[in-house]
């Protein structure tokens, strides 16, 4: 396996880096290669200071490892959140100093949020394509976009204790339809800064606003069984292709009471956890629809429904039009949840 070593950086130091792994600099803002480590693309393109994007599209020839070292403390404080599209080309390293646990990138894991203070690697599969969007801000640019009142949640990022946790979310199909747009005018240079910008800082809200409450849940303003509710959510979305089981049947599965599982899931994700789990169920059914040649039928079937019609009726509820509409126009039907 070859292996390069990163850090998370300023939009210098990551041109300096893929100058080192690829032998040359990007030349306006877009560096494309094909050498021995393999064939693809990467472009670089800075949206505001201390604020810019890199997306990748390429094939490495042989297993890569990018380790991600921590910085010196002096460094500015920096993060970086990865939108991996390709999750079976990926796969995360998560030891310090050495081999550690290895974290499977799924379609239920394949965000990264991490700051220049984290230490894991990215390994890329040699052979595979690789297709990622990465964000990359200064501490005082996430700062700045949050008003006086809301800055405490800015800085709770900011681990205490000196390493900074990784954290992994999870795809929604708007973000995967934003992701893939932002991807597409880069393959066909199509260089729009405004439009950038609009989609990645979308992109950025839901998975900050996640980070926020996790960390939340750790300086204990969030109920004793926050850690256990993020087990239960782990369990919700292994089984979206099943019937959601009797909730006395999960509540003891983690030992506690229906009505203090009802209670406290509701606290730490604001909703309900039946609720959650159609939301879920049928943000999944919308991604089948719009990625895979499957009928109506087949994807209720997939997703533990009997018939297709209680199918039909929750997705319409969902997001206000039946699922046929969206299969009929396929990726240019715009669905986001009715509220």
């Amino acid at each position: 396996m070859i292996e390069f070593n990163f850090i998370i950086g300023t939009m210098d130091d990551a041109y300096d880096q893929i100058a080192t792994w690829l032998g040359n600099r990007p030349r306006d803002n877009v560096m494309h290669f094909d050498d021995y480590t393999g064939k693809g693309s990467v472009l670089i393109t800075e949206l505001e200071n201390g604020f810019f994007i890199r997306t990748w599209d390429y094939t490495v020839n042989e297993d890569t490892k990018f380790r991600i070292r921590p910085v010196n403390k002096d460094y500015p404080v920096m993060f970086m959140i990865n939108y991996l599209l390709t999750p079976d080309a990926f796969w995360i390293d998560t030891g310090i100093g050495g081999p550690g646990p290895v974290k499977k990138i799924s379609k239920l894991n394949n965000i990264i949020f991490s700051s220049n203070q984290s230490e894991f690697a990215f390994n890329v599969r040699g052979g595979v394509r690789a297709r990622a969007l990465d964000i990359c801000f200064t501490y005082e640019w996430l700062l700045r976009q949050y008003p006086a009142n809301n800055k405490d949640n800015a800085a709770s990022v900011i681990s205490r204790d000196g390493q900074q946790p990784v954290f992994f979310e999870t795809f929604s199909i708007d973000d995967y339809r934003m992701v893939s747009e932002i991807m597409e005018k880069v393959l066909n240079n199509k260089w729009d800064n405004i439009f950038f910008k609009s989609r990645v800082l979308t992109l950025m809200d839901e998975v900050l606003k996640n980070i926020f409450n996790k960390k939340s849940t750790e300086s204990g303003r969030t109920p004793v069984h926050a850690d256990l509710m993020m087990e239960v959510e782990k369990k919700l979305n292994s089984i979206l292709h099943e019937k959601l089981p009797n909730l006395k049947e999960i509540a003891k599965e983690f030992s506690m009471s229906d009505s203090t599982l009802k209670r406290q899931f509701k606290q730490v994700y604001g909703k309900a956890i039946y609720e959650y789990y159609l939301y879920k169920k049928m943000d999944l059914a919308k991604r089948m629809l719009l990625e895979k040649d499957m009928t109506i039928s087949q994807v209720a079937y997939s997703l533990g429904y009997e018939k297709a019609s209680p199918f039909i009726r929750v997705f319409k509820k969902q997001f206000g039009v039946p699922p046929g509409s969206l299969r009929a126009s396929r990726n240019t039907h715009d669905l986001s949840p009715q509220e």
